[in-house]
């Protein structure tokens, strides 16, 4: 259970980083 929390926190993380980055991108190119 500790294995998959902390698996799934991570990816929680790292879809946020890429979404932000990506909406940020997005920002920039429409601007």
């Amino acid at each position: 259970w500790l294995l998959a929390g902390f698996a799934a926190t991570l990816f929680c993380y790292i879809g946020v980083n890429m979404f932000l980055s990506g909406l940020h991108s997005y920002g920039s190119l429409a601007s």
